[in-house]
């Protein structure tokens, strides 16, 4: 990524266990850091998800809409995984889609 400099950095959580952290330096841009599970996913494929995070949202929240998934009654926080990995897997295709065609 022309104009990026960023350090990787490998780290353990007392929340979230093995993480990895990217802080990110960007011409006339304010520093910023990206930190995720452990994961051997490239810097620059990292940052480029973390800049497309707005989208991601706009998906969850519009299928979260959709799902009428404020109305679930869920017992514990873990009956939730599984919802978010479908919304992530949705809004990455879409997102991909999207990519493709513009």
């Amino acid at each position: 990524m022309p104009g990026v400099r960023y350090a990787r950095l490998r780290a353990t959580s007392p929340t979230y266990g093995a993480v990895t952290i990217i802080v990110v330096s960007e011409a006339r841009e304010e520093q910023f850091y990206v930190m995720c599970l452990a994961t051997a996913i490239s810097g620059p494929r990292l940052i480029r998800a973390w800049k497309r995070r707005h989208w991601s949202e706009y998906c969850f929240r519009t299928l979260k809409h959709l799902l009428a998934t404020g109305a679930c009654q869920v017992q514990s926080e873990d009956a939730y995984k599984p919802m978010v990995l479908v919304f992530g897997k949705l809004c990455n295709d879409i997102g991909i889609l999207q990519t493709k065609f513009r």
